[in-house]
C-alpha cells in the first residue's frame, strides 16, 4: 500500500497554526524547553496586548534603590544581585531573569534558571 503524503494545508488543525504567532510556532516545534507558557493569554514568548500591559504593570521593583521603575529600567547588575542573592519570590526572580534573557543570551542556560529557582549563586 503506498503512503499518502499529507500536508497541513487542508487539515482540520490548519487554523491552529495560522492563529500562532512566529515565535509560539518555533516554540512549539521544537519541542519542550525550559520556559513555561503564560498562564493568562497562553503564549510562550510574546503575549497579545492586553496581557503585555498586565505584565508591564506587575514588573515593577518595590524595594530598594530602584523602588518604582519598571524592571526593564534596572540595570542588569541589580537584577543578578537580587536574584543571586535570593532576594524575594521564587517568582520575582523568574521575571527578573526573564527580563535578562531578553537582554543578553548568557542567562539563557539551566545553570540561572537553578539561580532563580532556589535564589543562591551556585
Amino acid at each position: 500500500m503506498p503512503v499518502e503524503k499529507t500536508t497541513l494545508q487542508g487539515n482540520k488543525y490548519w487554523d491552529f497554526w495560522d492563529d500562532m504567532l512566529g515565535e509560539d510556532c518555533l516554540h512549539y516545534m521544537a519541542g519542550p524547553g525550559p520556559y513555561r507558557p503564560c498562564a493568562f493569554c497562553g503564549l510562550s514568548y510574546k503575549h497579545t496586548d492586553p496581557c503585555q500591559e498586565l505584565h508591564d504593570s506587575w514588573n515593577t521593583m518595590d524595594f530598594g534603590k530602584h523602588e518604582g521603575k519598571h524592571i526593564s529600567k534596572v540595570p542588569s547588575g541589580y537584577l543578578e544581585f537580587c536574584i543571586t542573592k535570593g532576594l524575594k519570590s521564587k517568582e520575582d526572580r523568574h521575571a527578573w531573569l526573564a527580563e535578562l534573557q531578553t537582554r543578553e543570551d548568557k542567562y539563557k542556560t539551566v545553570i540561572w534558571q537553578q539561580r532563580a529557582e532556589k535564589g543562591s549563586y551556585l
